[in-house]
């Protein structure tokens, strides 16, 4: 058990972390420009567009996201950590290890 925790808890906070950093730097640039023009357009066209995310189901917005970008677009890849051997050059592998990363962390 403790094998499995070691081997997966690196891969964990990289995700999550990512995620966070993600979620901040749209909230935070998005919170205060909004508070700034309290009632404008943007601010309830923004309001609006929230409301509507946070009525729409995370779980089907991840689905229908693997859908469009790993299986129809085939830009992303939808399952696993890595796609290529240990013996291909550190960059490559790098960025291959970042495509991994998109969808979970969207």
């Amino acid at each position: 058990m403790g094998r499995i925790l070691k081997e997966t808890s690196g891969r964990t906070l990289v995700l999550n972390v990512l995620a966070l950093f993600l979620a901040f730097s749209v909230a935070i640039p998005l919170g205060t420009r909004w508070a700034g023009a309290v009632g404008s357009l943007g601010d309830r066209a923004g309001s609006l567009t929230l409301l509507l995310l946070y009525a729409f189901p995370g779980f089907t917005a991840a689905l229908l996201l693997q859908q469009l970008l790993a299986v129809k677009l085939s830009i992303l890849p939808l399952q696993g950590v890595s796609s290529l051997p240990s013996t291909a050059p550190a960059l490559a592998r790098g960025m291959d290890f970042a495509s991994h990363l998109v969808l979970p962390v969207v």
